[in-house]
């Protein structure tokens, strides 16, 4: 009963038969599930003492042929009855209710239940969390759920353009903006960034009365940043489902899922196939909170070397910079591949490369980018014949490699998409969170930042001003020279 139970509702590798759990399967039904189903329906017969069991041969040859011969000696004539009383009871089917389930290939958690159910109730959700923990799978998830049921859905990043709302006809419309503020944090510049979005949200509300539900995707440090501009009326405590929580059955499903496309199925003789889930998990346990355990078991997946380094789970933006600045020296192809990709966020297969994009490497040519998305999944996605990098934490520490490096530099604050200028180009005594903060701290050398600084400026088209906190520093420096 036990194990028939475990096999039902916990293997993934063991299907249903065509006809289900509980009914004879079809003659031509070879598969592992259906000669389970008939051990299951010939124990059954045995306990109604119908001894004389057909197909017993049958499924016994394809079990030893899959799994090998039992280990004890005897013949496969119809057992003794009289020593089995002890065993002779039917099996039945349990169907065990869990928390969570596997849909289309997402994990189906309870923070996303949760969405679900908080929308049925409210017209506005924040899913609200790491860099990498599943926000953005949620949202789809839920997205996707109200397209079912008739709904008009429309996607957004960062910011929402009023005029594709725009309808004469009044529909149930979900309302998704993900990424709120930026996704590095860097958009939330004033109070009137935040108030004016808000403005846009009620507006909404008021025009579609009842027929709108919003859910909005953003990162903690940015939800963090915003609050300090004062309270904000739709980002109330009862509007957050935390996504960043995941129970270990839960850690486990996503992670089993993530190995279906891993390195491992390309190379079936990976050491990394025999890694237990216990050790990926004890590994997890030293994440700061920084990044979300999902995109740590993708970076697992797809780079085994970051599972055998503790620093990557502790400190993943530093590792990677590493990581990238050997790539540099050892596999210039795919670096200056990554960088171009970083800087226009978004490569069109059919449109002709920048026209700059010889000044980061004399080899990066269309051919290139394609070798290299054909040869490094784990990098790079294409979709819809678009190329971008597969997760935004490579962009961020791509784009710390690049200001480090200055021959990259001098391309990145003349080239790389101003957004992400924007958002990364905070100093210090601007922005205090570490991990989206791009510059030179204060205390590096002077001149070199200002350098840098009045680059970027150039760059983004608006007057230079000397940070206040040097011009304090100076002036001090200055007293007592």
């Amino acid at each position: 009963m036990v194990v028939f139970t475990l096999l039902i509702n916990f293997c993934d590798n063991v299907k249903p038969p065509e006809t289900g759990w509980g009914y004879t399967p079809s003659d031509d039904d070879h598969s592992l599930g259906a000669d389970i189903e008939r051990i299951h329906i010939l124990w059954n017969l045995y306990c109604d003492d119908q001894v004389d069991v057909p197909n017993l041969q049958d499924v016994y040859g394809r079990m030893s042929e899959k799994f090998g011969e039992l280990s004890i000696e005897g013949s496969l004539t119809n057992p003794n009855k009289s020593k089995c009383n002890a065993l002779e009871s039917k099996i039945k089917i349990n169907r065990l209710k869990r928390n969570y389930d596997v849909e289309n290939g997402i994990v189906v958690t309870r923070n996303i239940k949760s969405c679900m159910a908080l929308l049925n109730t409210s017209d506005i959700v924040i899913c609200v969390g790491a860099i990498g923990c599943g926000k953005t799978t949620a949202m789809r998830y839920v997205q996707d759920r109200y397209k079912g049921k008739g709904w008009r859905t429309v996607w957004f990043e960062e910011y929402i353009n009023e005029n594709e709302l725009m309808e004469n006809e009044i529909k149930n419309t979900v309302l998704c903006c993900d990424n709120l503020f930026g996704t590095f944090n860097c958009n939330v510049f004033s109070l009137e960034t935040v108030t004016g979005f808000e403005h846009v949200i009620q507006k909404q509300r008021e025009k579609c009365k009842g027929h709108l539900k919003v859910l909005l995707g953003i990162h903690q440090h940015v939800y963090d940043a915003a609050l300090k501009f004062g309270r904000v009326r739709i980002m109330d405590t009862k509007n957050l489902i935390d996504i960043d929580h995941l129970d270990k059955a839960e850690v486990l499903l996503i992670w089993k899922d993530l190995k279906k496309e891993d390195h491992c199925v390309r190379d079936p003789s990976c050491w990394f196939k025999n890694i237990e889930f216990t050790s990926v998990f004890s590994k997890l346990l030293l994440n700061q909170g920084l990044v979300g355990n999902p995109i740590l078991m993708l970076m697992y997946c797809q780079h085994h070397d970051f599972f055998t380094n503790e620093e990557f789970t502790k400190s993943p933006v530093t590792t990677l910079v590493n990581h990238f600045k050997r790539m540099r020296e050892e596999n210039k192809e795919l670096f200056f591949v990554l960088v171009y990709i970083m800087f226009v966020r978004v490569y069109n297969v059919n449109q002709d490369i920048m026209p700059w994009a010889g000044s980061l490497s004399a080899e990066l040519t269309e051919d290139s980018i394609k070798r290299c998305v054909e040869k490094y999944p784990e990098y790079l996605i294409e979709e819809n014949n678009t190329v971008e990098l597969r997760h935004e934490l490579l962009n961020i520490s791509l784009f710390k490699t690049s200001y480090d490096t200055y021959t990259v530099f001098s391309t990145l604050v003349h080239h790389c998409d101003i957004s992400t200028i924007l958002q990364l180009t905070r100093s210090k005594e601007e922005c205090d969170f570490d991990f989206v903060n791009c510059l030179p701290p204060s205390s590096t050398d002077d001149k070199h930042m200002v350098k840098l600084l009045k680059r970027i400026a150039e760059a983004k088209g608006c007057p230079f001003n000397r940070p206040h906190f040097l011009s304090r520093k100076w002036k001090s420096l200055k007293k007592k020279s």
